[in-house]
């Protein structure tokens, strides 16, 4: 897979923490899991199937051929590094 986006953030929040946001908005369905994924600012909101999670610290989804990526770790007091990425499986 070819990464398409990655972005490295600190987030001032631990990682258990950060984890019940990012899925907050899941649901299970007859097609599986799917998380509702709201952009900041209200830009755009997709839905997308999970295909992977190891709790607090990954969570995969796959919409429209690609696959979105979210991984937390711990990094000092109560901070967590958040990796995004995207990646074309197409």
């Amino acid at each position: 897979m070819m990464p398409i986006m990655h972005i490295e953030r600190l987030v001032p929040y631990p990682p258990r923490k950060l984890w019940a946001k990012l899925i907050q908005n899941a649901e299970a369905t007859d097609e599986g899991v799917v998380l509702h994924v709201v952009l900041p600012g209200d830009v755009a909101a997709v839905d997308c199937t999970v295909a992977r999670y190891e709790s607090p610290t990954l969570l995969e989804c796959r919409r429209d051929g690609n696959v979105l990526r979210w991984q937390l770790a711990p990094h000092g007091d109560g901070m967590t590094l958040l990796a995004f990425t995207v990646e074309s499986i197409t």
